[in-house]
């Protein structure tokens, strides 16, 4: 996607666009607001690009940008001696017996039911929309076993996510499409466990969320080496698809290497971005 200047070859493709991308580093305040009134009438969503700090995230906001990208959404910012909490601990520990293969619903609950918020959670998923229950929840265990090991595997890193206070909600909703566009483009590709590179994807920017060194964070589940150094290192199959997926994010077109045709790439990730306003509507309920 290239950056839109108001010049006229550019200007001419405004009518089959839905997105604009515009470099907030190469203009003034007063630049941008001429520029973002001259495309409202064509109805495209503007992106702010290269948003470097906060107070450029809340001057793009107050301009009206509704997509970021940038160096500030994705900062940790290192917090000596923080500790997970309580909550989150248990997600961890969740997500670690979830890849346990000898995992069971059983086992799942002993840990879910420590926490009430996330047992409640739970229990109200089975009972959404999303699943078809034809007879009454028994258990907790019976929730689990109706919902399936893998959603709930997804569902608890999403409640991972869900209420970090001080962060912005863009930074959430860039982990859940980068995470299931990692997901879709395992699907397309008939790789394995789908499931383990929406994790990947998603747990990626777990630090910038955190505030945490990432390292740190990998050390404190026993998630599977693969997994962990795909997140860390981008090594094999589960992170050269992340990779091809940061790469996307980030419109750095040349280093993609096209493991699928690029018109692959673009249904993958405008589904991603349907698919986390849904998620972070249904969070935020």
């Amino acid at each position: 996607m290239t950056h839109y200047n108001g010049d006229k070859e550019q200007t001419a493709l405004l009518d089959a666009v839905t997105v604009v991308k515009i470099d907030i580093q190469k203009h003034s305040t007063e630049q941008l607001k001429k520029l973002i009134q001259f495309v409202r009438p064509y109805h495209v969503d503007l992106l702010a690009d290269k948003v470097e700090n906060q107070d450029d995230f809340r001057r793009c906001l107050e301009l009206g940008f509704k997509l970021f990208q940038g160096f500030f959404l994705c900062k940790p910012v290192d917090i000596k001696g923080k500790a997970l909490g309580s909550s989150r601990a248990i997600v961890m520990q969740l997500l670690a017996e979830l890849d346990n293969p000898n995992a069971s619903a059983d086992s799942v609950e002993q840990i879910v039911i420590n926490d009430p918020n996330m047992t409640y959670k739970i229990l109200r998923l089975v009972n959404s929309a999303a699943f078809s229950t034809p007879k009454e929840i028994e258990s907790l265990s019976h929730a689990i076993a109706l919902i399936g090991m893998n959603q709930v595997k997804k569902w608890a890193t999403l409640f991972l996510l869900s209420g970090q206070s001080g962060k912005p909600a863009e930074l959430t909703r860039m982990m859940l499409i980068r995470g299931r566009m990692c997901e879709l483009l395992a699907e397309m590709l008939n790789y394995e466990a789908p499931i383990n590179f929406f994790m990947v994807g998603l747990l990626s920017q777990l630090d910038a969320m955190m505030d945490m060194d990432l390292g740190y964070l990998m050390d404190q589940v026993p998630l599977r080496d693969d997994i962990k150094r795909a997140i860390l290192t981008r090594e094999n199959q589960m992170g050269a698809v992340l990779e091809e997926v940061a790469s996307y994010e980030r419109g750095e077109w040349d280093s993609i290497k096209g493991l699928l045709d690029k018109r692959f790439y673009e249904v993958a990730y405008r589904h991603s971005l349907d698919w986390a306003e849904q998620v972070l509507a249904s969070l935020s309920e």
